[in-house]
């Protein structure tokens, strides 16, 4: 009961045993990875393709979304918003070696990129905002950031954050 339009979209997901899925992936390997994830919703190139047993998740743009694993209830919208380490997924959001991300909002292009751990119930608008400096941010510990509003280009934080909020271009805290 899922839906996979383009090449490799769903290509792993298990439609023998996973068969309710509910998941809607519509481009070029978008949800490749997806093996028994439920209720996600993956757009546009390699959109969501590190995802693989998340749930709930929404992902929008050529590799929105790609880093998360197995988190759920995160919203990623623009090219690489929420897209993890580089691209490599070796610390993406979620990543089970790290934690898992859950309930957080990524809109705009690089928004969250690198943001993993424990990340939960954060949200970051506007091109680069809450983008890590480093892996090392929100790294090593498993904990990411919590309870946090960034909002504005390249606004960031720069330490392992919890109910903090940051307004502005290139804001910092």
């Amino acid at each position: 009961r899922s839906v996979a339009i383009g090449k490799s979209a769903l290509s792993t997901q298990n439609f023998t045993t996973a068969t309710n899925t509910y998941n809607v992936a519509v481009g070029d390997s978008a949800g490749s990875s997806l093996q028994s994830g439920k209720f996600n919703t993956l757009i546009g190139g390699q959109a969501g393709d590190g995802t693989d047993d998340g749930e709930g998740n929404t992902a929008v743009g050529y590799l929105a979304g790609e880093g998360i694993r197995d988190g759920n209830s995160n919203v990623a919208i623009g090219y690489k918003a929420g897209s993890g380490n580089g691209g490599t997924q070796s610390y993406g959001m979620g990543n089970t070696s790290a934690g898992t991300a859950n309930s957080n909002v990524f809109l705009g292009t690089n928004s969250g990129y690198r943001v993993h751990g424990n990340a939960r119930n954060n949200v970051f608008i506007g091109t680069a905002s809450g983008y890590a400096f480093s892996n090392s941010d929100f790294s090593g510990t498993g904990t990411g950031p919590q309870d946090c509003v960034v909002i504005g280009d390249t606004a960031r934080l720069g330490t392992i954050a919890t109910n903090t909020t940051v307004i502005g271009a290139n804001a910092y805290s």
